[in-house]
């Protein structure tokens, strides 16, 4: 009988030990998961403000917003030009999203600059798949005339 309480307690411990290893694997799935789901938002939500900044170029005679009390009107039609299928609100993109206030669309369209001017929040140094927020405007301003006041 004693045996037997010996390789029940073995099994036991055993199977709450594998119980342990699999819950642990789950939640770092589950975790993992989740970060990369966020991880992808932000870059799409770094390219939607790209987008709201050259729509509000577009409306503004191809001048950089300020601040993104600016950036309020061109919200949706900026979303819209994205062609993003994401749902979003203006206050999700400020907390996502950072933007160099200070750019000079001339002055980029004649001398591109190599640091971000859009940028996720969180994650300044991480690379946007696909096309970043900085060669989304780029481009636009390589298409335009952009004044040089």
């Amino acid at each position: 009988m004693m045996r037997s309480l010996q390789f029940n307690l073995k099994t036991l411990m055993l199977s709450v030990s594998l119980a342990a290893v699999l819950v642990w694997t789950i939640l770092m799935v589950i975790a993992r998961t989740r970060h990369n789901f966020e991880v992808t938002r932000s870059a799409y939500a770094a390219q939607a403000v790209a987008y709201m900044c050259i729509e509000h170029m577009r409306a503004n005679d191809n001048s950089w917003p300020k601040n993104w009390s600016e950036l309020d009107d061109d919200f949706a039609v900026g979303i819209a030009s994205s062609g993003q299928q994401w749902t979003w609100e203006f206050p999700d993109l400020q907390h996502r999203v950072d933007v160099d206030w200070l750019v000079d669309p001339a002055q980029l369209r004649t001398e591109p600059t190599l640091r971000p001017i859009i940028w996720i929040a969180d994650a300044p140094e991480r690379e946007c798949f696909m096309a970043s927020p900085n060669e989304i405007v780029l481009r636009y301003l390589a298409s335009t005339s952009v004044s040089t006041e």
